[in-house]
């Protein structure tokens, strides 16, 4: 159910919270759908198949001045990886930065990805024994992870951004992220699917 008690669904008819149908007066309106989570419950990924994880790295598990991960982030790729899940930090920082959290959170990573061109992600994908099905990007960014993940076709889930401190660019980019993010959250509380 999302904010407005209507059930979604997504493109494999599976319950999907918060997801938003397509804004026809937005650039980025065929990568925002069909398969927009808004959650963490890795749990309800399991269940629908998802067996392996592309994390962002700033301000989804880190702030852009944090130089390793933190203790909580370290407990969360554990339990995930007792689940069963593949993970990686795909990030559009340079590898300089990854270095130190894909040492000590014993993850690969691909770094300058360049989101949301899908080149680097697509590289990936072809490389691993997942299909298309079977893997999530995770991050806070609509304009780089949602548009990325969705271009590709994989499930794609959009985080708070955990710090307000951003790189300059990406500053620019998230006030256009919200706007269109206001518009999907007024469609779907206005628009039954």
């Amino acid at each position: 159910m999302n904010d407005s008690g209507m059930r979604c669904r997504d493109r494999r008819n599976l319950p999907v919270e918060n997801s938003f149908r397509p804004m026809n007066n937005s650039p980025f309106h065929r990568h925002l759908t069909p398969r927009l989570l808004l959650c963490k419950n890795y749990d309800l990924l399991l269940s629908r198949g998802i067996k392996c994880l592309f994390f962002d790295l700033d301000n989804t598990l880190v702030t852009i001045t944090e130089r390793y991960p933190r203790e909580e982030t370290k407990e969360l790729f554990k339990s995930l990886k007792k689940k069963g899940f593949k993970i990686y930090i795909t990030s559009n920082s340079i590898s300089a930065r990854l270095k130190p959290f894909a040492y000590e959170l014993n993850v690969e990573y691909i770094s300058s990805a360049s989101k949301p061109k899908t080149e680097k992600i697509e590289e990936l994908i072809s490389k691993l024994k997942f299909g298309i099905d079977e893997i999530a990007i995770i991050g806070d960014s609509m304009m780089d992870d949602v548009v990325c993940g969705n271009t590709i076709g994989i499930t794609t889930i959009l985080l708070d951004q955990i710090d307000k401190k951003e790189f300059p660019l990406a500053r620019i980019r998230r006030m256009k992220e919200k706007k269109i993010q206001k518009k999907c959250i007024k469609l779907a509380k206005s628009t039954k699917m």
